[in-house]
């Protein structure tokens, strides 16, 4: 018994439409994927700003625990937070050098410092941190 193979062919308009097919749905799969990678560049951006906002408030919070500690007095002569030992009056192009410690430090129990002194090492401590740990 011979096996007879019916071929159907198609109508000459229809010849190709499947191969047109194909490239149209690689093309939007191209696309889709295109997308996929920018929502992900951007969520990898939109964590690291998390992260550094998180680090800006921690060191935030540092220095407001540092004042706390050293507030002094405020009559009859002011000392500490109260005499401005902590305001920071340097431009931005002022902070883009690094910060050295002061000379007397105010680190150990036996030491005796004025708040003046503690101020100028927790400024200079605390820019430190900000430098190494937050971008620019």
């Amino acid at each position: 018994m011979q096996l007879k193979t019916i071929s159907r062919r198609l109508p000459l308009r229809m010849a190709g439409a499947s191969l047109i097919e194909v490239l149209v749905s690689i093309v939007l799969a191209s696309f889709a994927l295109l997308a996929l990678a920018g929502v992900n560049a951007s969520s990898v951006r939109y964590t690291k700003m998390s992260q550094y906002r998180a680090t800006a408030a921690q060191l935030a919070n540092d220095m407001g625990e540092r004042i706390r500690a050293n507030k002094g007095v405020a009559a009859p002569t002011a000392t500490g937070f109260f005499a401005g030992d902590y305001d920071y009056v340097e431009d931005f192009s002022a902070q883009s050098s690094a910060t050295t410690l002061p000379s007397p430090l105010c680190n150990t129990a036996a030491s005796s410092c004025t708040p003046a002194q503690i101020a100028a090492l927790d400024l200079a401590q605390w820019r430190m941190m900000v430098r190494n740990q937050l971008p620019e």
